[in-house]
């Protein structure tokens, strides 16, 4: 099999960029030449860290459900747990489906194209590199600001009080952790404290945007294949039945358009099996990224409702936004996905397919009726999805808000 390094460049630049993200969770690929500390020490280090940091959040929230519930307490507990669950899920199934993602970026890589296109092609391959681009850039930059503005805030927040209103408060820490001392006895606990949850939740966050990424740079990279392939089928001619043409006959003409046909028959069928591969990686992981973010969204926003000062509702509110962009974005490439395979069937249709023999008719029927069935990302294999799953996942969400606010405004 073709080596990593050998595929076309621009096709893995876009994927060297999440595996830079996932790198700084340890999780690698396409790294052979890495060192002993970095391949072996490094993931058990943050794997430590990242485990304690949840057993820590686990014992807090244990807690929290032991005593009389605080709606302020729960808004700002529940959704950091439940996006650090999330976010675990995430990097054990880039993990343990690691060489199925190897194997996917190889063999789409094998047949990638970069040479024979025509002018239309060359446009649309642009235009959705250029769409992959902006998704990674909105799914990092935008989670990386709004994580590290949560995290930072208390201790600006705690530094301002303390030395420049010099006000004996409370020192904050980014989330309610359970520590075995008092984070209040001294400044040395408070800064060991800070920097353990600074360090676990940087290793979350590359577990949760680097997966994410992945998956819909993928999805972008096998969509761009299928609308390539769209303009080959609709540019697909039949048979050359006229006089031999420079001692080629015509016959040899329909043996040449036939194998053509076929060569691009193998290709939709390859680029189909492709995305069911696809599929299989993250059918689960995106039922339970859809069926959590609900309640992980809900919560965010039922904190910057309840936040006691201006810090938190931004805090809270940034959350809800660095949430709602990698969701958009898998709906939105699913779908992509889905128009673009679906697509072929028009474009076969719409060549010119009636000037041919019947085999050659046949062959096309047969592409139509198989591009009839869309190939998509769906949620455990049931469900496709779509940009009307994001629209459903916001419904949802307003109606559990909805409701929330209603108790907490009637009890108040």
């Amino acid at each position: 099999m073709v080596e990593f390094n050998q595929l076309p460049e621009e096709y893995i630049k876009p994927l060297r960029l999440c595996f830079d993200l996932l790198a700084k969770s340890s999780i690698t690929f396409f790294e052979p030449n890495l060192s002993w500390y970095t391949k072996k020490v490094r993931p058990i280090i943050i794997k430590t860290y990242v485990c304690t940091y949840f057993i820590s959040l686990t014992v807090y929230l244990s807690r929290v459900f032991r005593k009389n519930v605080d709606i302020h307490e729960l808004a700002h507990v529940l959704p950091i747990y439940t996006v650090t669950f999330q976010a675990l899920l995430k990097g054990m199934n880039t993990i343990t489906k690691n060489d199925q993602l190897i194997s996917l970026i190889l063999q789409l890589g094998a047949m990638w194209r970069t040479e024979n296109l025509n002018e239309v092609q060359v446009r649309r391959k642009e235009e959705l590199f250029k769409k992959i681009k902006y998704s990674y850039i909105a799914c990092y930059r935008i989670t990386i600001i709004a994580a590290w503005q949560y995290m930072l805030a208390p201790l600006c927040q705690t530094l301002f009080q303390r030395f420049v209103l010099r006000q004996e408060s409370r020192m904050l820490l980014p989330f309610a952790c359970s520590f075995p001392f008092d984070i209040q006895q001294n400044w040395i606990f408070y800064a060991i404290a800070y920097i353990f949850e600074l360090y676990s939740m940087h290793g979350v966050i590359h577990y949760f945007i680097g997966s994410d990424t992945l998956l819909i740079t993928l999805t972008g990279l096998l969509s761009t294949d299928f609308v390539l392939l769209q303009d080959d089928f609709l540019n697909t001619k039949p048979i050359v039945t006229s006089m031999a043409i420079e001692g080629v006959t015509a016959s040899h003409c329909e043996i040449t358009t036939e194998n053509s046909l076929i060569h691009l028959i193998k290709r939709h069928q390859k680029l189909i099996k492709l995305s069911e591969l696809l599929d299989d990686i993250c059918s689960k992981l995106i039922f339970f990224n859809l069926s959590s973010s609900t309640v992980i969204i809900t919560f965010f926003a039922i904190a910057a409702k309840v936040a006691r000062g201006p810090v938190d509702m931004i805090n809270n509110f940034g959350a809800v936004v660095a949430l709602l962009i990698p969701l958009f974005n898998f709906c939105y490439f699913s779908q992509l996905l889905r128009q673009s395979s679906g697509g072929v069937a028009d474009s076969a249709y719409n060549s010119i397919w009636y000037k041919g023999d019947k085999k050659y008719k046949k062959l096309l029927w047969f592409v139509i009726r198989r591009s009839q069935k869309p190939c998509s990302l769906t949620s455990m294999k049931y469900n496709p999805i779509s940009l009307s799953t994001f629209s459903a996942v916001l419904s949802t969400t307003w109606s559990y808000f909805s409701l929330a606010s209603s108790l907490y405004d009637d009890t108040n």
